[in-house]
């Protein structure tokens, strides 16, 4: 985890907002792979903020990282506008969707859409007090995160299809 939403000393800075923890980039095998995703994150955030797909904080940052997780492939933590992405997905198609559903995330708090912090167990979305406390399929329908998916679903095809970033890696 990235100290709680905080970059770590040990991440190393790839230029454009963009960092890796030191585990990502320690062995061969997944730096070779990290390394991949890294150009997958730049291209992609390029285009996002170039074409203006979503509307991000210029401070906006990018940790790749492995999450320890098996239902939870990204974190954005809008107190520090980082956005916290599982760099060993298991293709580069879901990589960037985890990556934009993030982004949005990142765009629905820079806009006031979502407001966190009011508890740890409540968020407003759109006015609306929501509970965040809830079983996963509860989680997966709450509108913040709904919105997230399909954004991320469309963000990936326009990137994929129109924008070929992943050509010529």
């Amino acid at each position: 985890m990235a100290n709680g939403g905080f970059l770590e000393k040990s991440d190393k800075d790839l230029g454009s907002n963009i960092y890796a923890a030191h585990v990502v980039l320690y062995t061969k095998a997944t730096r070779d792979a990290a390394e991949k995703r890294v150009r997958i994150a730049k291209r992609a955030m390029w285009q996002i903020k170039k074409h203006q797909l979503l509307n991000l904080p210029n401070d906006v940052k990018l940790r790749l990282a492995h999450i320890k997780s098996a239902r939870r492939f990204g974190t954005y933590y809008h107190w520090s506008r980082l956005a916290e992405v599982e760099v060993r997905s298991k293709t580069d198609e879901s990589f960037i969707e985890s990556l934009c559903h993030e982004m949005t995330h990142a765009d629905q708090y820079h806009h006031g859409r979502l407001i966190g912090g009011i508890s740890n167990s409540f968020k407003k979305w759109h006015g609306a007090v929501y509970s965040t406390a809830t079983d996963h399929a509860s989680y997966l329908a709450l509108p913040w995160e709904v919105e997230a998916r399909e954004t991320a679903a469309t963000l990936t095809g326009v990137l994929i299809n129109d924008f070929r970033i992943l050509n010529d890696l």
